[in-house]
C-alpha cells in the first residue's frame, strides 16, 4: 500500500468510527478504503506511465542538469 491510499483510508476509517461510535468497524472500513484507493492509484499511475512512455521526445537534444 502506498501513502496516499493509507492516508485516505485513515480519514474514512476515523470518519466512520466517529459516526458509528464503533472503533473496530471504523478501522475495518478504513482498511477496505485503503486497499481500494491503493488499487485505484496504482491503476492511474500505470496509465500515466504508459502515456509518458509513448510521448514524443520534446527535449530537442537538451540534457538534464542533474
Amino acid at each position: 500500500m502506498d501513502t496516499r491510499g493509507l492516508a485516505l483510508g485513515a480519514v474514512f476509517g476515523v470518519m466512520f468510527a466517529v459516526t458509528l461510535d464503533n472503533i473496530a468497524v471504523g478501522l475495518a472500513i478504513g482498511l477496505c478504503f485503503a486497499v481500494a484507493f491503493t488499487a485505484a492509484f496504482r491503476e492511474d499511475d500505470a496509465k500515466e506511465n504508459a502515456r509518458d512512455e509513448g510521448a514524443p521526445d520534446t527535449s530537442m537534444g537538451r540534457k538534464d542538469r542533474s
